[in-house]
Formats: structure tokens, sequence, C-alpha cells
């Protein structure tokens, strides 16, 4: 098996965390609406949240992911600063869907 750096692992678990707090953060302003005007109850409501969360990258595709894909080149760059510039990225999203 080839070497695996630490900055490649803490990209993943950087990755890991993000999701799960960006979950929580749009999980929230997606029922908020709903929950609030009564229109739902909050179980119902988080159940489809979480549905359609979990099927939406199925069934209508990843096109901002692959949109931003295309213009970020990192041909030229050393493996350690695109880890560390991506895990820098990750902290700051993490960071700020924890302030917010």
């Amino acid at each position: 098996m080839e070497h695996v750096s630490i900055a490649l692992i803490l990209v993943v678990a950087a990755v890991a965390l993000y999701d799960f707090t960006n979950g929580f953060h749009d999980a929230a302003d997606m029922v908020a609406a709903a929950i609030a005007s009564r229109a739902m109850r909050p179980a119902v409501a988080i159940g489809i949240v979480s549905l359609f969360t979990l099927i939406a990258p199925f069934s209508v595709g990843l096109a901002v992911a692959d949109t931003v894909g295309t213009f970020v080149e990192i041909n030229q760059v050393f493996a350690r600063t695109g880890e560390a510039v991506v895990i820098a990225a990750l902290l700051a999203a993490i960071s700020y869907n924890l302030i917010t």
C-alpha cells in the first residue's frame, strides 16, 4: 500500500466534519419556516428534509461541485500545498457553520 500522508487523512476528517456541521446548519434553515408557520409538525418536516437531502445528489446531480472543479486548476501545485489550502477552506466553512 502506498504511503498516505497525515494531511490527506486530515482532509478526509475535515470533509466529514464539514458535512456533519453543514447538515445541521442547512436542515435548521429548511425546516424553520414550515415549523414556525405550523404547516408541518416538527417530526414530519425533519423527515422530509432528511429524505430529500439524502436523495438530492442522486436525482439532481452535482452541478455546483462540477462547475467549481472545472475552475480550480491545481496541476502545478505541490500536494502538501493543495492539502493545506483544502484543510484551511474546510476549517473556515466549519467555523462559519458553527458561528452562524
